[in-house]
Order: C-alpha cells, then sequence, then structure tokens
C-alpha cells in the first residue's frame, strides 16, 4: 500500500510501506526460530552448571513467565495489526516518555540478544568448527574470537535489506531444519538412557542434602580429587566428573559441602584437613575391625569424625542448591529464550491477516518450543557431563551420537544461532521504524527503500548496535544485560493492557486476555520476581549497564529533541522567502516578530509592538507577511502575489518608524503560515512573537486556531497573543490578574512596559480572584498583590482583590473601563489546553477590551514541554 502525501513536498511524495508476505508457516518461522537459539544451545549447559536437573524447572518457570506477557501481546497485536509491537502498545497508552522507554528498552533488548547469538555462534564455530591447532590465534589476536560471529551479522543485514519475503523463505527453511536436529538430539539422548536414569534425575530434583561416600584414598594424595567435583572457595560445586563418587551421590553444581561426617566445614582448608583426619581414621577402624558393624555416630565434637557409612568410608553431606532464588535466577538467565514470542508482533506490518494469524503463531510457538526445552534439557542432565559450559549440548551431542551425529547437531546449533539473528534483526528493526514514525527517533531512520520496501537505514543502525554489543560485552554478560531490558519492558506492556482496557472501552478487541486485571498483574509480577533475581545472585553489572543504557537513551532522546528545529515537527516542505527589507539598525538584540494575517490590524499590532521594543535595547520589529500557495502547487510559482503584500508591509514600517523603532520586514511563499513563522522567529533569532487573535476558535480540535496552536506549541520566543478591539483605542489603563508563575511574572514586565510607554496616563492595576466563601484566602492573595506591585517601578500600581465565586466572570466584570486586560498564561503546564483553555478564551469572548495572553518561553520546560505533549 502506498501513501500520498502532498504536505511534504513540492509535488506528490508517495510513502512506501512495508509489504505483508508473512503467513502463519512464517510467523511461526519468526516466532520458533528466535525461541530456538542461542538460548537453548548456549544456556542450556549454563542452567545445568547452575542448578543442575533443576535447571528443567527453570526453563518452566520462564516458559510461564512469559505466557502471561504473550496473552497481553496477543490482544494488543489483535487491535493494533501493525510493525512495533511493545512500543506501539505502549504508545497507544501511555504518555510519550513512558513509551519511548518501553521503544528504547526493546531495541536495546533486540539489539543485545542477536548479539548474544552472534557471541554464540562464535562460541560453537570456534570450538566445534576451527581446528583445534589454530586455538592459540585466539589467544594472541582476541578479534579473531567473534570474526565468525560478525562475519554472518553482515550477511543477514544484507538479507534483510533485500526484502522481508527472503528473509522469511530462508527462516522457515531454517528452523524447520534445526526442529528436526533438535528431535535427533531428543531422540539419541533417550536411546541412551540407562536403566537408572530415571531414579537419578528423580534424585537430582527433590533430594535435598545429598550425601558422598568417599573411600579408598592412597596416602599422600589430596582427597578433595578423589571427590569428582570442583569446588569454589566457598565449597560450592563448580562442576561434577561423571561417575565419580560426587556424580554417584546426585551432586550437581551450586550444591554446597556442609559436613564431614557430622563435622562442619567452612572452607577448603578445613575441609581438606577434616577429610585427612576422617579418612586417616576410617582407614585404621577398617584394619582393626574389617567385618565389625560400622560404629554408631559420634557426638558431633570436632576430634572424632566418624565415617557414617561403615568401616573405611567418609560421609560428606552437601546442601541442596535448589532455593527458589537459585532457581528464579537461572529462570531469569534463560527467560531470553522465550522472548521470541514478541518477535512475531513487531513483524505485524508484514503479516497476512494479522489479526488471526499472530495470536495463533505466539501460542503454537510457544507450546513446540517450551515441549522441545524441556525434553533438551531433560536430555542434558541425564548425559552427566563432566562441565557444563556454552557448547555443553554440542558436547553430549557426540556422546548420543557420535563424532558425525554431533557435528550435525553443531551444524543445527549454528544454522538455530543464525535464524534467530535473522529474526531479531527483523523485530528491531521494526520497532525502530515505528519509533521513527511515531516521532521518537529520526524520520530517516524509518525510510521504507522504494524498490526492496525494506527499512533499510533502521537495519543497518541495528546490525551496528548489535556488532557494538559482541565487541564490548562477554557472552553470558551479554544474556543478563538483555534480560534485564527486556523485563523491565515487559512490565510496562503488561502495565499497559490495564490502563488500556479502561481508556479505550470502546475498541473491538478481537482476542481478550481473560481475567484482566489479574492475568497482567501476574504477568507483572512475575517479570518483576526475575528482575529482581539477577542483582540478587550477584548479577549487578548488568543491571547497573542496563540502567545507565536507559539514562543514556532518554537524555539522548532529549538531547536530539533539542537541536531539532522546530519546524520540523509540522509537515511540508520549508517556505520560501521572496521579498526582504532588513532596517538600517547596526545591531538589534530584541527583536519582536509581528506576523501580520489581517491588514486591519496592523497599525495595533505595530503599535504595540513598538511600546515594548522602545523599552528593550537594541529594540527592533520584524514584519512578516505570508503568502499560502495550494499544497499540490510549488511555491516559486506565487511571485505574483508578492507584490501586493509590498504596500502592507511598509506600511507597517512606516508605522514603526513613527514609533522611533526600527523595523525589517519580509514576504514568505509557503504552504503552511504556521511553518514559515517559526522559520522566520528562528532565522532572526526573535524574542517574542505578537499574534494577532481573534479570541476563540471554530477548528474542530484546536485550542487557539489552526496556525496559532503550532506557533504556540513550537515557538522558541515568548508569545504574546492580542485580541484587539475595533477602535485603536491607547492602552493606558491596564488590569492584569495575577495568579504567580512563570508566564505571569513575564506578563507584569510587558504590562509594565506598556504602561510606561502612556506615561502619566498609564496606569497598571493587578488583581486576583478570591472565593467570597473563603474569607481566610483575601489576606494571603492580598500580600501577594502588594509583593507584585513593589516590582513594577516606573509606573502608577494600585492592587485589587476580587471577590467571585467565577474567576472569567470575576475578572471580565472588572475589566469594564480598562483599555487592555494583560493574563499570563496557566502555571506550570505543558499543555495548550491548560496554557490557553477555557479560561482565556471565555474571557477574550466575552470583555470590552483588548486582551493580551502572554506566555514566557523557557528552555528546558519547553523541551520537556515538546515532549510530554506529542
Amino acid at each position: 500500500m502506498e501513501n500520498a502525501r502532498g504536505a511534504n513536498s513540492d509535488r506528490l511524495e508517495i510513502q512506501t510501506d512495508l509489504s505483508r508476505d508473512l503467513g502463519l508457516v512464517s510467523a511461526l518461522a519468526i516466532g520458533v526460530g528466535t525461541m530456538i537459539a542461542a538460548g537453548i544451545f548456549t544456556l542450556s549447559g549454563l542452567a545445568v552448571r547452575e542448578v543442575g536437573s533443576a535447571a528443567i524447572l527453570a526453563f518452566l518457570l520462564a516458559a510461564l513467565v512469559a505466557t502471561f506477557t504473550a496473552l497481553t501481546y496477543c490482544e494488543f497485536s489483535s487491535i493494533y495489526p501493525e510493525s512495533g509491537e511493545g512500543y506501539l502498545y505502549a504508545r497507544k497508552t501511555f504518555s510519550p516518555p513512558l513509551a519511548y522507554t518501553v521503544g528504547w528498552c526493546l531495541l536495546l533488548g533486540y539489539t543485545a540478544s542477536c548479539g548474544f547469538y552472534i557471541a554464540s555462534l562464535s562460541t560453537y564455530f570456534n570450538e566445534f568448527i576451527v581446528p583445534a591447532s589454530l586455538h592459540g590465534y585466539f589467544r594472541d589476536y582476541p578479534w579473531l574470537t567473534n570474526l565468525s560471529g560478525l562475519c554472518a551479522l553482515g550477511a543477514l543485514t544484507l538479507l534483510n535489506i533485500k526484502g522481508t519475503k527472503e528473509s522469511g523463505s530462508f527462516q522457515v527453511v531454517v528452523t524447520v531444519g534445526k526442529v528436526i536436529l533438535l528431535l535427533l538430539f531428543v531422540g539419541g539422548g533417550l536411546l541412551a538412557f540407562k536403566p537408572d536414569t530415571g531414579e537419578k534425575l528423580y534424585q537430582r530434583l527433590f533430594e535435598t542434602e545429598p550425601t558422598i561416600t568417599l573411600r579408598d584414598v592412597a596416602p599422600g594424595d589430596d582427597p578433595l580429587a578423589a571427590l569428582g567435583a570442583e569446588l569454589d572457595d566457598e565449597l560450592r560445586v563448580r562442576s561434577v566428573t561423571p561417575h565419580g563418587p560426587a556424580a554417584r551421590a546426585g551432586l550437581r553444581a551450586g550444591d554446597r559441602i556442609e559436613r564431614v561426617g557430622s563435622v562442619a566445614v567452612d572452607g577448603v582448608d578445613e575441609l581438606r584437613a577434616a577429610l585427612t583426619a576422617a579418612l586417616a581414621r576410617a582407614e585404621a577402624a577398617r584394619r582393626t575391625a574389617p567385618n565389625s558393624p560400622p560404629p554408631a555416630p559420634n557426638d558431633g565434637h570436632e576430634q572424632d569424625p566418624a565415617p557414617a557409612d561403615g568401616p573405611g568410608l567418609v560421609a560428606l553431606t552437601a546442601s541442596r542448591s535448589n532455593t527458589l532464588l537459585m532457581l528464579g535466577s537461572t529462570a531469569a538467565l534463560v527467560f531470553i529464550t522465550f522472548f521470541g514470542f514478541s518477535a512475531i508482533a513487531a513483524s505485524a506490518g508484514e503479516v497476512k491477516d494479522p489479526t488471526r494469524t499472530i495470536p495463533r503463531a505466539i501460542f503454537i510457538s510457544m507450546a513446540l518450543v517450551t515441549v522441545l526445552y524441556t525434553a533438551v534439557v531433560l536430555v542434558m542432565v541425564a548425559a552427566e557431563l563432566k562441565e557444563y559450559s556454552e557448547a555443553a549440548m554440542g558436547v553430549a551431542a557426540r556422546e548420543f551420537l557420535g563424532g558425525i551425529g554431533g557435528m550435525v547437531i553443531v551444524g543445527g546449533a549454528l544454522f538455530s544461532m543464525i535464524s534467530a539473528s535473522n529474526a531479531s534483526i527483523m523485530a528491531g528493526s521494526r520497532v525502530a521504524l515505528s519509533m521513527s514514525q511515531l516521532g521518537h527517533l529520526p524520520k530517516e531512520v524509518g525510510t521504507v527503500n522504494e524498490r526492496t520496501r525494506t527499512p533499510v537505514v533502521s537495519i543497518v543502525l541495528v546490525g551496528l548496535g548489535i556488532g557494538t554489543f559482541v565487541v564490548v560485552l562477554p557472552l553470558e554478560r551479554l544474556a543478563h544485560f538483555a534480560d534485564c531490558v527486556l523485563l523491565v519492558a515487559l512490565i510496562l506492556v503488561n502495565a499497559a493492557l490495564i490502563f488500556h482496557r479502561r481508556r479505550h472501552r470502546e475498541l473491538e478487541r478481537p482476542f481478550r486476555v481473560p481475567l484482566v486485571p489479574l492475568l497482567p498483574m501476574l504477568g507483572i509480577l512475575a517479570n518483576g520476581y526475575l528482575l529482581v533475581q539477577l542483582p540478587l545472585q550477584g548479577h549487578v553489572q548488568a543491571l547497573l549497564l542496563a540502567g545507565l543504557a536507559l539514562v543514556g537513551g532518554f537524555l539522548g532522546f532529549l538531547a536530539w529533541k533539542g537541536s531539532q528545529p522546530e519546524v520540523s515537527e509540522l509537515p511540508g516542505k520549508p517556505s520560501r522567502v521572496a521579498l526582504a527589507r532588513p532596517s538600517a539598525a547596526e545591531e538589534a538584540k530584541f527583536r519582536i516578530l509581528v506576523p501580520i494575517a489581517n491588514p486591519a490590524n496592523v497599525q495595533q499590532l505595530i503599535d504595540l509592538a513598538a511600546t515594548i521594543a522602545r523599552g528593550r535595547e537594541g529594540g527592533e520589529i520584524v514584519a512578516l507577511r505570508v503568502v499560502v500557495v495550494p499544497e499540490q502547487i510549488p511555491p516559486s510559482i506565487e511571485e505574483a502575489h508578492v507584490e501586493r503584500e509590498r504596500r502592507l508591509l511598509e506600511q507597517a514600517r512606516a508605522r514603526a518608524r513613527e514609533a522611533g523603532v526600527h523595523a525589517s520586514s519580509l514576504v514568505r511563499v509557503g504552504h503552511s503560515p504556521a511553518k514559515a513563522i517559526l522559520e522566520t522567529a528562528r532565522e532572526w533569532n526573535a524574542k517574542l512573537i505578537v499574534l494577532g487573535w481573534k479570541g476563540h476558535t471554530s477548528t474542530a480540535r484546536r485550542i487557539l486556531g489552526e496556525v496559532t496552536d503550532d506557533v504556540v506549541r513550537l515557538a522558541r520566543a515568548d508569545i504574546m497573543l492580542v485580541k484587539l478591539l475595533g477602535d485603536a483605542r491607547p492602552l493606558e489603563r491596564l488590569l492584569l490578574p495575577s495568579a504567580g508563575g512563570d508566564h505571569a511574572k513575564r506578563a507584569q514586565e510587558y504590562a509594565v512596559a506598556i504602561a510606561a510607554a502612556a506615561g502619566e496616563r498609564g496606569h497598571l492595576t493587578l488583581c486576583s480572584v478570591v472565593d467570597p466563601d473563603r474569607p481566610e484566602k483575601r489576606e494571603e492573595v492580598a500580600q501577594r498583590l502588594a509583593a507584585a506591585a513593589r516590582l513594577a517601578a516606573g509606573v502608577e500600581t494600585s492592587t485589587k482583590v476580587i471577590e467571585h465565586r467565577s474567576v472569567p466572570v470575576g475578572i471580565i466584570k472588572e475589566a469594564e473601563g480598562y483599555d487592555a486586560l494583560i493574563i499570563g498564561a496557566a502555571g506550570q503546564s505543558f499543555s495548550s489546553q491548560v496554557l490557553f483553555g477555557s479560561i482565556p478564551e471565555t474571557i477574550a469572548r466575552r470583555a470590552n477590551c483588548t486582551v493580551i495572553v502572554v506566555k514566557r518561553y523557557h528552555p528546558v520546560k519547553a523541551l520537556v514541554g515538546r515532549v510530554l505533549s506529542e
């Protein structure tokens, strides 16, 4: 589909949309392909290392947590079948900053997780493909370590640029192939099961204190070496030797040795000494009474560690690591493996019949992957490998299927990581595309190539981000970092569903999550639980990196927004200066821009601007006339209109000279008056814009008027809206309602300048409205007005407290008899509705005098305001 946007160019601009080429099979391939990847081939070994056979439970827990959010994605994707997934859903629900946070988290998550897949690919390639004789080069030249993965990343980036259809077809082929290979691995592992394998697995899952029996250690040998387990300084098991004493006892990684017999031990030296003494005593007991029954357990005194299993045997007892914290930490580690469901939703803009296809693809892929993961981890635990590392699955495949079978699985692992990387690049680039289209990234990022119909710029940027993660962070930390940012995003997306249900009750929801808000709340709690586990288990660096990345991203976003010309937020091509007559002023320090829309108001607007300019050093007026041409017609052909504007501008310049103020004038030709005004204000560095205003608007969904709304919202200058009476009454008696705040203070500054220009006839009255039912506020308001009056030096000033239940009515009644009513915009609000909403409009519509509304420009608040009001 293609959209015509005439406002964006001199001709009709055709915006290229993404093509919908992906069916259910392709959508399944994206989800399954992303989930069956480095997560299972790499993290399965790390999970078993952490919690042994409880890794099965860790994967199931991660799947359960992912299911809560998958349901949320299904409902949102049925309502908004467009690219952008979680970011898009947050954008439709939350304020812009919160939505940006979700988008930035997802963008970081996709690039970091894809970096994890690429780094895992390099690990497998180096371990199983590169000859062992060349491994020394990796130590001498560390940059070679990830070379294979980076080459694959470059190829995948080019593939995604080529087209969605080609990328989707590649995804289907590779995904089917690796599912078959995983089934082959599981089948080989099941055939290799021994008769007692099931019993051992049951014991490892549910036994709480495994007991190791140690015997036959030769004199002088290190008894720790005979355990068949590698321990850290805190006696926690790092790895277990297959078929050794520790393996036979069901000991696993993460367990901790606590006792020798009944003697507690706390360190490696203490354990070695206790074992040496216990073995010596056990050997002596075996020699003196080889046929006697085992002695009764001792009373726990350290000097008599007795064997528990009979003469010649020493018992060591370990505490089981299968606590909720360890299980939660491991589930958090492997959670990245189940995040593929979001990649399906991220590509919704390219899926056929997305309302039906996406929920079906999410459910089927989640169910298939959960079953496969459970079977794979079960086989991995049963393999009883000597060491469980990132490449443990490849080692297990060699044991089950032999050298050739093992290499087939290794090949499947490599292709799995490639397909997951491909899906992640596609998903991440679509999030970037959506953020660009909705104003949270530069619009150039979302450019869709007309030939390939793919977002080329976003694909390239995502590819560069992935490569950066691969080079900067080690593999395991990449996984933890990705989990951190993704979990934050998913917590917010689940919250979005709760708020979305309340705010948009009228929307049709083809798929509805049951038990809302209960299920989304469970999703929030479950994701939060996994997030908390990361720092609790020592992965503080990953959490800090994630926090820094989020803060840095938001500050970068604010800096980018602040550097953008305000006119960039309005559609259409820039206007063109058709006529310019600068003043003779040597240096203008305070320029006042006066756009002239109604020729009848030229004299009064110029007089008002001149009054303010005279009170400023280097004051100058810039009179602007905008010639508007239709959007389909280039501005250059409308030069005939320019000459008609020259006379009006000369009138404005002459009026300014009579008032003793330098004036410049120019004519701009363009499609948008607001854009032309903002361009002039920026180019001439205007400090104040004086706009004529009829006091109300009939334009739908506008507060001030079609042009005025945009100028007030975007201008980086003070704004003065002026609703004039028919007569050119001099502004001498001024009424200034004062409620405090930056806008009111700036309004008072301009009011003082206007009153001072009237000389002895000038008078300024500061007033405020108090509810008569609250007399206690009267004294407080009177004091505040008196303090404000003391700042109005150089003009005659008085104060008045108005008692009325209605603020606008009280001000309108008091304004009778005054020449002008000057109002500061409301408080600290960033919203145009509040700044120039119902009260100023009511006053301007009904007051029988000139009404001037002033808004002060504050750079920081204006930037935050633009961000919050998008």
